[in-house]
C-alpha cells in the first residue's frame, strides 16, 4: 500500500536489516481493501517494524522469507533505483512525498498530472490505461517514447 510503501523507502537500509514478524492476513490494517482481491489469504503479510509487506507473489512464509533475505543481502546501494505508482491508495501526499526522498535514481509511473514541483533527479513516465492507476502490468519496461528503460537501469 502507498502509505506503507513511502514509510518503507523512508528507512529502507532499517527496514531491510529487521526480521520479518508475520502476522494472519486478516489482521492487516488493509484487510478490508486486499479482500477485494480474490487471492486475500493466499499469501503471507508480515511487519517490519510499523510497516506491513504483502508478499503477493509467495504462497508460504518460508519461501517468503527466503526470498527477503536472499534479494536484501544482494542490494548494491549504490545502484539502487526506487520506483513507484500510483496504484494501492496513492495520492497526492504520496507523490510528493516519494519525489523529496533523497534517491539518486527514481522512477514513477502515472496516469495522472500530479501538481507537484519537485520532479528534479528522476523520471516521470506518463501512461494512459483504463485502470485509474498504473498496475505493475501496466509499467513499460524497455524502451518507449518517454526514456529507454532498458538503457536507463543498465547505465545505473
Amino acid at each position: 500500500m502507498a502509505d506503507e510503501y513511502i514509510k518503507f523507502l523512508g528507512d529502507i537500509k532499517g527496514y531491510t536489516s529487521k526480521e520479518l514478524t508475520f502476522i494472519p492476513p486478516v489482521s492487516s490494517r488493509y484487510a478490508d481493501e486486499l479482500r477485494k482481491d480474490k487471492r486475500f489469504g493466499s499469501y503471507p503479510i508480515d511487519v517490519v517494524n510499523d510497516v506491513e509487506i504483502a508478499f503477493l507473489h509467495y504462497n508460504t512464509e518460508q519461501k517468503a522469507k527466503e526470498k527477503w533475505e536472499r534479494r536484501c543481502a544482494r542490494i548494491n546501494w549504490d545502484k539502487l533505483i526506487v520506483k513507484f505508482n500510483d496504484q494501492n491508495g496513492c495520492r497526492e501526499e504520496h507523490v510528493k512525498a516519494f519525489s523529496e526522498l533523497p534517491f539518486k535514481n527514481k522512477l514513477f509511473f502515472t496516469i495522472h498530472d500530479w501538481p507537484v514541483t519537485k520532479w528534479d533527479g528522476y523520471y516521470v513516465i506518463k501512461q494512459y490505461t483504463r485502470d485509474e492507476c498504473i498496475t505493475a502490468s501496466h509499467e513499460p519496461f524497455g524502451r518507449n517514447h518517454y526514456v529507454d528503460l532498458t538503457k536507463l537501469i543498465n547505465e545505473v
